[in-house]
């Protein structure tokens, strides 16, 4: 197992935590790693974490248009999540990403305790030409409590479906998860907020440490103003952070070392 699990501290900015360092003596892990690597160093580090925020927005309204109340709480207890893989599409392997929630829309609020019913979604999604999970993030910390009918923690599960991948969340599980509702009642409200920038994949850096047991990223903040500028405003308005800051740097290594 190579997991590391990060929390983060804004739902709109920060889920820019790299892969973790594949475990020495694993060809494949080593070998998805390389191309992630190659990938985002390419391509840019997708923040996990305002994807998923803008999602939930996105998901929100549309189901706020289904009712004919139009009442604004859809989803207050709706877990939402976003799961980046490595896959080959083509000739070629990519990094890409969906979403996943866990609304039933026969309830009035879905299940708080849901984050496999939201990356089991998003991964449906992507299944075709799935390598590895690479990262995910998800609103409520993972449980390490089995539930009533769950063979498993979530924690657990997370490390079968993603072995070596960076696992990210915002509120803790169970006690954040008062202020995980008050904001999700808060964002259903605010209808023009979510003009995010069109991209969440923050330019940067990422490497593996000398001794492989750490990998770090750094921003490159000049080519992502808009993005940077959305993030800080929502983090103030929505969360109500005095002096946001968009992270740029972040790094990742394997829990329990």
């Amino acid at each position: 197992m190579g997991m590391c699990t990060v929390a983060v501290t804004s739902r709109f900015a920060g889920g820019t935590n790299p892969m973790p360092p594949p475990p020495k003596g694993d060809p494949t892990a080593e070998e998805v790693f390389k191309h992630w690597l190659d990938w985002v160093n390419t391509h840019g580090m997708t923040d996990l974490a305002a994807q998923c925020a803008r999602n939930r927005a996105t998901q929100v309204a549309f189901q706020r248009g289904k009712v004919a109340s139009g009442r604004s709480t859809w989803g207050n207890g709706s877990c939402f999540a976003v799961v980046e893989v490595l896959r080959r599409q083509g000739d070629r392997l990519e990094v890409a990403n969906a979403a996943g929630w866990s609304q039933s829309e026969s309830l009035e609020e879905g299940k708080v305790h849901a984050e496999r019913n939201a990356i089991g979604m998003a991964y449906d999604i992507l299944r075709t030409g799935v390598i590895a999970v690479t990262r995910v993030y998800v609103e409520l910390a993972p449980c390490t409590r089995r539930a009533m009918r769950q063979q498993d923690t979530c924690a657990e599960w997370l490390g079968t479906i993603a072995p070596n991948a960076t696992v990210m969340y915002t509120h803790e599980y169970p006690g954040g998860i008062g202020g995980w509702k008050d904001l999700n009642v808060t964002m259903a409200r605010e209808q023009d907020l979510y003009a995010f920038a069109t991209t969440f994949a923050n330019p940067g850096r990422t490497e593996l440490s000398t001794d492989g047991l750490y990998v770090t990223w750094r921003a490159d903040t000049n080519s992502a103003p808009a993005y940077h500028q959305t993030a800080k405003y929502l983090m103030t308005t929505l969360e109500g952070t005095t002096s946001p800051v968009v992270p740029g740097i972040a790094g990742a290594r394997v829990d329990g070392t």
